[in-house]
């Protein structure tokens, strides 16, 4: 649809302050499935504590949840949060598999009759409406039981945003659309080398009684893969570490839109080599890898995703100590560990157990802005840079030596495997899980994706904890 001038109404009651994720998506408008493209839309609501309204009584509390809208566009992204109150319903938490909510172990039956209401107290069905005429917009909230009326945010100076086709919440992400679709070529909507889904949903539709099926690359590359030793925490078939028998998998894990796996003892997923993988030639100017996980335990080191191959690591994203960490198989940058004056982004992180989390890390290679970003739920945590001629800031942000590769003299350095493939769950030895944890919707891109298409993979897939009732666009 033309966003110069637009109105998008949406009449709807939150439910609950559960769930892993502090944003809670009312709607997304992109550009495509693949969410790829930096111009977007996107409303929310932010969860500022899990604790109920019906115990948030003071309406400047800090506990108080806010609307909030992020816009997308060439130059950047914008966002701003407003400061109207918005209330959810008072919830008992059911089985936890199914609410998503973390603290406790998944598990149960995923059973709707254990979510109910903790008070008699009617909460507020809303009227939220986002309009954009020109280079303005307004976000205004209509409280339908109590009869106010209030803008809550009001943003000027936006860009053109031209045709965006998508709308909607918790999306299963598709670039190309076709297999006749050519090899990604890093441009917008085909830059696409996996996108995996967990227990085949797009063939199967429906969860089977087998449980997890297999994954299911929906990139068009045929990049498959298989399930290395014990892989599920009901699997019944122990295979010893960097075994390369498959597990039998009889348990599925729920992930934030769909199904997930979960790793433990040994297990991981290996996928296909592809050429795709290689991560440097002189035409590479970088890669994307991101991925949901959610931690059952704590551990030294625990590897997410590596692309490389036995002996060789090109690029990791992995925990280790508590942070967050991606490596290039030179040196590495952390979400936790990091610590410099001059690096101005680098803070701690904790990572509570039992909680998903939308985790992403790019390399950009050439150019003035090449270095290494880390991102957890769509928020870059620290950017790790360096100069040709700067070895100092190199050695103290983390950030990647740069080296020479064909005509380019301000490349970052990136072993180059053979045979490279994707390992989830596993390093290079593929020794596999050492901590348990869970993995959902993984995607690998072949280009740096901008900040704006990082934070649309994270908005944009996450669940709604919303019921609306009437949508309205115009």
């Amino acid at each position: 649809m033309q966003t110069e001038n637009i109105s998008v109404e949406h009449s709807l009651e939150f439910k609950s302050n559960k769930g892993n994720f502090y944003q809670q998506p009312i709607f997304f408008l992109g550009k495509d499935q693949g969410l790829t493209g930096n111009k977007f839309i996107s409303l929310y609501r932010i969860r500022r504590s899990t604790l109920e309204d019906g115990t948030i009584t003071a309406a400047g509390s800090n506990d108080t949840a806010l609307i909030a809208v992020t816009v997308g566009s060439d130059t950047g992204i914008t966002s701003t949060t407003g400061d109207v109150r918005i209330r959810s319903q008072s919830l008992t938490a059911g089985d936890n598999g199914l609410t998503a909510d973390y603290g406790t172990t998944p598990g149960g039956s995923a059973s709707l009759t254990n979510l109910s209401t903790t008070s008699t107290e009617y909460r507020t069905p809303y009227r939220i409406t986002f309009t954009k005429q020109g280079s303005d917009a307004n976000v205004v909230v209509f409280d339908t039981t109590n009869n106010t009326f209030a803008r809550a945010i009001t943003l000027t100076g936006l860009p053109d945003l031209g045709f965006l086709n998508v709308m909607g919440t918790g999306i299963r992400p598709k670039g190309r659309s076709e297999s006749t679709d050519t090899t990604p070529n890093g441009q917008e909507g085909k830059a696409e080398i996996l996108t995996y889904l967990y227990n085949k949903m797009e063939q199967q539709e429906v969860w089977t009684s087998s449980g997890l099926t297999g994954v299911y690359d929906l990139s068009y590359n045929s990049l498959s893969a298989t399930l290395q030793g014990k892989a599920a925490g009901n699997g019944i078939t122990s295979v010893a570490p960097g075994g390369a028998t498959s597990g039998t998998v009889s348990g599925w894990s729920l992930g934030p839109t769909e199904g997930g796996f979960r790793l433990d003892n040994g297990g991981y997923i290996n996928s296909a080599t592809s050429s795709l993988f290689n991560t440097r030639d002189t035409a590479t100017t970088g890669m994307t890898m991101m991925t949901y996980v959610r931690l059952h335990a704590s551990g030294t080191s625990q590897a997410v995703l590596h692309i490389g191959e036995q002996s060789t690591t090109a690029l990791e994203l992995k925990f280790e100590n508590g942070n967050l960490v991606f490596t290039n198989g030179r040196s590495s940058i952390s979400a936790g560990a990091i610590s410099s004056a001059s690096n101005s982004m680098a803070a701690g992180r904790t990572f509570d157990l039992n909680r998903w989390y939308h985790i992403a890390a790019k390399i950009t290679a050439t150019g003035s802005s090449s270095g290494m970003s880390i991102y957890v739920n769509g928020e870059k945590s620290v950017l790790a840079r360096c100069n040709v001629n700067d070895s100092v800031t190199a050695t103290v942000s983390g950030g990647s030596f740069q080296t020479s590769l064909g005509t380019s003299a301000d490349l970052v350095a990136i072993n180059s495997p053979t045979k490279p493939n994707l390992k989830i769950g596993s390093d290079s030895n593929r020794l596999g899980a050492r901590v348990a944890h869970d993995v959902a919707l993984t995607r690998i891109f072949t280009r740096p994706l901008s900040d704006s298409e990082i934070f649309s993979n994270y908005i944009a897939t996450i669940p709604s904890n919303t019921v609306v009732s009437n949508i309205i666009v115009g």
